[in-house]
């Protein structure tokens, strides 16, 4: 609605004014009629302005609003008043006012009802979407980060433990996080043993630090500096007898070095990923052999929108080995990867070579991996078609068989794989996994008995390292994983490994056809802990009298261990191995300790 309201001065009298007024009042009298107005032009749509009289019968002209201000003003002075009064112009609109109606009046708010009830809704899930694929990473033992703490923060644990057979173990850790929120880990142990025969003895010490530098909130640089020292006797074949002196049978190790590597959490938001790490490694053995090695590994990958990944690592490896009959060899090895990562037809594929230099010899390698996972089911089909190459280092053959003489030389060692595996989740505890691997081994290691004129009773026995020039092989791996919330892991392993053609031994000396490996670990409440592992093997061909071959016989392991926390900063463990308490020997002439308990406390601070 608008309302408009009009003021109007009264004017001095005037002859010319009167005889106007009294002209304009003789004419509109003869009409008889009222005046109407049409809808303003500025006025709403459907809107109409009315002057009220007091003929209801009267007809109407359209005039405009200023004739219309005009004639009142006119007529009013006609009348005689001296003063003229306030006139009002009412418009009306369309609307159509309505009265409520009486049983609606004074109605005031109504009270808040809760409502109680549940709507269940039931849905029908299929099978292959109640559980995915988890691939993990590989995990790597890092210190713990804490971003800029407000001060220095230490913490750290004393482990002590005594079995038989003169089994002592001494294992501490201390851990220190700066103002800056660097840390710093210390380990260090030392653990030893006595067998039944006077030179079944083994003493180990190691010492370990662990840095992580942070260089900003998302790049850090990780270092690690350890030192090993183990001192044990070659007692295989010797009489217990024997007067002869220790040093005759010793078979020390000593292995130090350093790794650095370079960390960039920042990777979701950056175009690209670079992380290099750096090795150095020197180790020592018996008849003063040496080997120093040198790696370097440069992973670099570009990442685009469109899931397309573009790889470009490089490696190098350098080795300078040193036998005990002072010959000096060196190996290297230059390594790129370049490949491109992307998805095609619901396939993720990996396509690539790798140009490889190796001590001055240029070859030239496929690198594929195709990843497909089959439609409404759990069922992923992995392929691949890649080859590697790796420096034959003193302390990972040492590792391997630690009775081993130096070996003349370290070639390296080349690996062609093809494999296809299919992995199945089962559902979301247990998945588990089946693959073939075809395999072309060339300088692969073999483990024989040394082939020595002097007596064994007077140094010992000791294993000669043979590198096969080629050697092709079938393998078959399964893999089966549960795993209950945090409370229950159990993992378990199955490698067979069939030689297809060997082209110089005359057997895989040293290498085991079966092994399968199950652990598992169990967290019973909050102060109770249950760990324990089975592995079991069939016997390795090993060279007998008068090079017959022979074959060792198939071993089975039971390991159990248990932890108890008694309070904040105590706890107590037992751990026992052979549980079964049956001889057995990985190596030929070396025979095992039976079974063996030991028990001890862990101090805990912080």
């Amino acid at each position: 609605m608008f309302c408009i309201n009009s003021n109007l001065m009264a004017k001095q009298k005037s002859k010319k004014t009167i005889a106007t007024a009294k002209q304009v009042k003789k004419t509109k009298s003869s009409k008889k009629k009222t005046t109407k107005i049409k809808q303003s032009k500025k006025g709403k749509k459907g809107t109409t302005a009315r002057k009220v009289t007091k003929s209801n019968k009267a007809k109407s002209d359209t005039i405009k609003l200023e004739d219309l201000a005009t004639n009142l003003a006119t007529k009013t002075l006609n009348d005689g008043g001296e003063v003229i009064p306030e006139k009002t112009i009412t418009i009306i609109s369309a609307f159509k006012p309505q009265l409520k109606h009486l049983s609606k009046m004074n109605f005031g708010n109504a009270a808040v009802v809760t409502d109680t009830t549940t709507l269940n809704l039931s849905y029908q899930v299929p099978s292959q979407n109640l559980t995915f694929q988890y691939k993990p990473i590989s995990l790597i033992p890092r210190a713990v980060k804490i971003i800029q703490p407000a001060k220095i923060v230490q913490s750290g644990n004393a482990k002590f433990g005594y079995g038989n057979f003169y089994h002592n173990l001494i294992d501490l850790t201390y851990s220190l996080v700066d103002t800056k929120g660097n840390t710093h880990t210390l380990t260090g142990m030392n653990e030893g043993f006595q067998g039944l025969h006077h030179l079944q003895s083994t003493n180990q010490i190691g010492v370990n630090y662990m840095g992580n530098y942070l260089l900003d909130s998302f790049n850090s640089i990780q270092t690690s500096v350890y030192y090993n020292s183990t001192k044990r006797y070659r007692y295989g074949l010797v009489p217990d007898s024997s007067i002869l002196p220790n040093a005759n049978f010793t078979q020390n190790a000593t292995n130090y070095g350093a790794r650095f590597g370079w960390l960039n959490f920042n990777t979701k938001k950056r175009l690209v990923t670079l992380r290099p790490t750096l090795q150095i490694d020197h180790f020592s053995g018996v008849s003063d052999a040496t080997n120093t090695t040198l790696e370097f590994k440069s992973p670099l990958v570009f990442t685009f929108k469109n899931n397309l990944n573009i790889n470009f690592d490089v490696a190098y490896s350098y080795s300078d080995y040193k036998s005990g009959t002072a010959v000096k060899s060196t190996n290297s090895i230059i390594r790129f990867d370049p490949s491109f990562n992307f998805k095609l037809l619901k396939t993720k594929v990996l396509l690539g070579v790798s140009p490889i230099i190796a001590n001055g010899i240029y070859s030239i390698n496929p690198n594929v991996l195709v990843s497909r996972k089959l439609k409404d089911t759990n069922y992923v089909f992995v392929g691949g078609w890649n080859t590697t190459v790796s420096l034959n280092k003193y302390v990972d053959l040492a590792s391997v068989n630690p009775w081993i003489a130096a070996p003349d030389a370290l070639p390296n060692t080349f690996k062609e794989s093809k494999f296809i595996t299919i992995v199945i989740n089962s559902s979301k505890r247990l998945d588990y996994s089946v693959g073939f691997e075809f395999n072309d081994y060339k300088n692969i290691a073999f483990f024989n008995k040394m082939v020595n004129p002097l007596d064994k009773s007077i140094n010992g026995l000791n294993f000669e390292t043979l590198f096969e020039a080629r050697a092709k092989t079938i393998e078959f791996i399964a893999k089966c994983r549960y795993q209950y919330s945090d409370k229950l892991l159990i993992t378990n392993k199955i490698n067979y490994i069939q030689f297809s053609s060997i082209r110089v031994n005359n057997q895989a000396w040293g290498v085991l056809p079966l092994l399968i490996q199950s652990n598992a670990n169990w967290i019973a409440n909050n102060k109770l802990s249950f760990d324990g592992g089975l592995q079991f093997w069939s016997g390795a061909p090993f060279s007998g009298v008068s090079s017959t071959t022979n074959t060792m016989k198939s071993t089975l392991l039971l390991n159990a261990g248990l932890n108890y926390k008694l309070s904040s900063k105590w706890n107590a463990w037992v751990r026992g191995e052979n549980l079964l308490d049956k001889p057995y020997e990985r190596w030929a002439d070396y025979p095992s300790l039976g079974v063996q308990l030991m028990a001890g406390i862990v101090y805990s601070f912080r």
